[in-house]
């Protein structure tokens, strides 16, 4: 099974030449490592692969094909064979010397030190049967799946609390320092789900659970001579809710993390040596007992302490900026939605969205929201959202459509229509193919550019005093001078897609990610933000 990326920096016979990256095949060293970091050159297509031919005299060539039966075809002319399935096309690539294949781009997250990656919804990770999911870290571990732990077609593994789990095959890459992400739906009842990784031998054991409703490690060594028991924050564990939990280790002190956050910290007088023996996934690490319950969609593992700037860039699966963030709502991230759910969540810890009218989901892009133009909204209550500021930023990546309903489109609107003088309101214009963002300060102001249909585009709004600045795909578009009143007197629902008391002007298309700031982004960091995300959407 081959890793979705394999390279180094190093000059190879077989190598194929991406500028001045030689990028690693057959024998080469597979994965990110500590200096290169994941692929950086050219995505797969949104659904798609690509295929990196090395032609001998005449080249490297690069084939993107855009969907499973595209692999298949392009495959079978470039093996001279009959597969059909992509299975079949994967083991081909992964005993090649000179091509190889990429599929699913990774999510942005930290990949310094990267030594243990468990994804479940990337096919070189899980290609969607077998009993194998592979490690695709530098460190190639594989896990066995064993007494039926269950893969869910949206991306992540089902633990039934009773004997499933993952064998981990080999010694854990991690010692001390190191980080522990991952990312966990628990559904015990608050009977404590148990184990997410876990180690043990000659006496030291150590893993990382939920007890109760309660995020914990516990290491130990000598016998429980010495040990860390470090808990924090809560978690409702009824099988409803996506959490991003997480441990650092560093020396002789120990974190948790919950959402990105630190919720809990010890320090003591020993240093851990670190996780010792070989690993499982679901189990307290090669003993019977404290199986995990729910279900678990990725273990990461990065062999130093990253630091709370780099937690939250994997909690967010993008370095976006994060201060100042008072709401973010992502179709494409676990934590804020799950597929098939009412509810959205704010990636900043609070505030709940309610999906109205049927707003449906679209798995492209990593995850969009879909709205039908008739009556469909994302409903937030204001008042805990937003507070009472009065410089604040807002941005969304949105795709419009002008089939059916074409007038005003609500991307965020915060109250009534009797309160846009006090409201956090960024409108597309009622022109029906060449529309505008629009802000109300008593009467509309517009972006001097018009936004594409049927084009995903990122749009931005700031204010401060009474200066607002609108930008397109990370820059400036124009500046207003804007009559601004703060927010804090509006008491009313937040709107993603419509008005949030009512369905009016309403969006007609897809967004997938809403931020909002009380404070005034730099041009610098609304272009960050753009980057952040422009492969996901490109």
């Amino acid at each position: 099974m081959p890793n979705s990326v394999k390279y180094n920096t190093e000059s190879e016979a077989n190598a194929l030449r991406v500028g001045n990256m030689h990028i690693g095949t057959g024998d080469v060293p597979k994965g990110p490592t500590s200096t290169t970091g994941f692929y950086g050159g050219i995505n797969p297509p949104n659904g798609g692969y690509t295929i990196y031919e090395n032609k001998a005299a005449s080249g490297s060539s690069m084939t993107c094909p855009t969907s499973d039966a595209e692999l298949i075809s392009v495959t079978n002319q470039i093996a001279d064979t009959s597969y059909t399935t992509i299975n079949e096309c994967f083991n081909y690539f992964a005993g090649q010397n000179d091509k190889m294949v990429l599929a699913n781009p990774i999510n942005p997250i930290v990949t310094d030190d990267l030594n243990l990656c468990f994804t479940a919804d990337i096919l070189p990770s899980y290609p969607r049967s077998g009993d194998t999911w592979y490690d695709i870290s530098n460190e190639s571990n594989s896990g066995d799946l064993e007494n039926g732990a269950a893969f869910d077609s949206d991306g992540w593994f089902d633990f039934d609390g009773v004997d499933d789990f993952i064998d981990g095959d080999g010694s854990p890459p991690l010692g001390n320092p190191c980080t522990i992400m991952a990312l966990i739906n628990c559904n015990s009842g608050g009977s404590g789900a148990g184990v997410i990784y876990g180690c043990a031998a000659n006496g030291s054991d150590n893993w990382f659970e939920i007890t109760g409703t309660t995020i914990r490690l516990f290491a130990t060594q000598a016998a429980d001579t010495n040990n860390f028991n470090v808990q924090g924050g809560t978690l409702i564990c009824n099988g409803t809710r996506w959490y991003n939990v997480a441990m650092t280790l560093n020396g002789a002190t120990a974190k948790i993390y919950l959402n990105g956050l630190e919720v809990g910290s010890t320090t003591k007088t020993f240093i851990i040596a670190g996780w010792t023996g070989a690993f499982d996934i679901g189990r307290r690490g090669k003993v019977s007992q404290m199986y995990f319950e729910g279900s678990i969609a990725n273990v990461i593992g990065n062999s130093k302490l990253l630091s709370s700037t780099e937690i939250l860039q994997n909690h967010y699966q993008a370095p976006i900026v994060t201060d100042g963030l008072v709401f973010a709502a992502d179709a494409g991230n676990l934590v804020s939605y799950e597929n098939g759910s009412v509810t959205s969540y704010s990636l900043t810890g609070s505030n709940n969205g309610t999906l109205t009218n049927g707003v449906g989901f679209d798995s492209s892009n990593g995850g969009t929201w879909t709205f039908d133009g008739v009556d469909d909204r994302i409903v937030t209550q204001a008042s805990s959202v937003l507070g009472t500021f009065s410089d604040w930023s807002m941005d969304a990546w949105i795709k419009y459509e002008t089939s059916g309903y074409s007038g005003w489109m609500i991307v965020v609107d915060q109250a009534t229509y009797s309160q846009y003088q006090k409201n956090i309101m960024v409108w597309l214009s009622s022109d029906a193919t060449n529309k505008k963002i629009a802000m109300y300060d008593g009467s509309f102001q517009y972006s001097a550019s018009t936004i594409p249909v049927s084009t995903w585009t990122h749009i931005s709004a700031t204010t401060e005093g009474n200066t607002a600045k609108m930008y397109i795909n990370g820059k400036l578009d124009v500046t207003r001078t804007f009559n601004w009143s703060n927010t804090s007197n509006v008491t009313n629902y937040m709107g993603i897609g419509s008005h949030g008391s009512n369905p009016s002007y309403k969006m007609n298309g897809n967004i997938a990610v809403v931020k909002i700031y009380d404070k005034t982004l730099t041009a610098e960091e609304v272009a960050q933000n753009y980057n952040a995300n422009i492969n996901r959407f490109n």
